[in-house]
C-alpha cells in the first residue's frame, strides 16, 4: 500500500506545481486589474459619501492601487502565492480604513 500513496504524493504535487507555474500568475494579474478598476470606479463614490474625508481615502486607495500595480507587474510570476497573499492583506487592508 505505500508505494500507492507515494505516487499519489507525487502526483499531487506535479498538480501543484504546475498551477503555481502556469495558472496562478496569469489569474493574479487579472485579479489585479480587477480589484484596481473598482478602486479607481469607487473614488467618486467616497467623494459623495464622504466629502471631507475624501483626501485619507484616496490616499489609501493610491497606495493600495500602487502596491497591487507591482504585485500584479513583479510579483506574480516570481511568487504567484505570496503575491496573492500580500494582495488580499492590501486590499483588506484599504477596507479597513
Amino acid at each position: 500500500m505505500e508505494p500507492a500513496r507515494t505516487n499519489d504524493d507525487d502526483a499531487y504535487r506535479q498538480y501543484r506545481a504546475e498551477i503555481k507555474r502556469e495558472v496562478m500568475g496569469p489569474s493574479l494579474r487579472n485579479g489585479v486589474w480587477v480589484v484596481v478598476a473598482l478602486n479607481v470606479a469607487f473614488i467618486p463614490f467616497d467623494y459623495l459619501s464622504f466629502p471631507e474625508k475624501l483626501q485619507s481615502f484616496l490616499i489609501v486607495r493610491l497606495v493600495t492601487i500602487a502596491i497591487l500595480i507591482a504585485i500584479g507587474r513583479w510579483g506574480a510570476d516570481r511568487w504567484p502565492l505570496g503575491s496573492s497573499l500580500c494582495g488580499c492583506f492590501a486590499t483588506g487592508g484599504s477596507l479597513l480604513w
